[in-house]
């Protein structure tokens, strides 16, 4: 029955990234950053898509392969961890959801500038 396969197909999840962790991977420049927030904010640094989360199983062609890592970001992280779910059911494999969003960064970046 085709219908069974999907459902063991959907066990693909999405992995969680700390702003930290999100630092050294635009450092190291080997992923895919997308702002998924509407309406538009202004974008993380290194950003290289903005996609709505709601339309973004509509813009899968703007997306590099299922296997290159991609990490999502909103402002606050809903709308992330939706974008994130809903590709993880599409079948990409490296999906990353920044917890807490943007705003979750840019309070990282502050408290790591005052530490310097």
């Amino acid at each position: 029955d085709h219908d069974d396969e999907e459902e063991h197909e959907n066990d693909q999840t999405y992995h969680s990234i700390t702003p930290k962790e999100l630092s050294i991977v635009l450092a190291q420049q080997n992923a895919v950053l997308v702002d998924v927030h509407i309406p538009e904010q202004e974008h993380l640094p290194k950003t290289d898509l903005f996609i709505p989360y709601n339309a973004i199983g509509d813009n899968l062609n703007k997306l590099p392969g299922k296997e290159a890592p991609i990490v999502l970001y909103c402002r606050s992280g809903g709308m992330s961890r939706a974008a994130a779910y809903i590709l993880a059911e599409h079948g990409y494999t490296n999906v990353y959801d920044l917890v807490g969003g943007k705003n979750a960064y840019d309070a990282w970046l502050r408290d790591t500038a005052i530490e310097q």
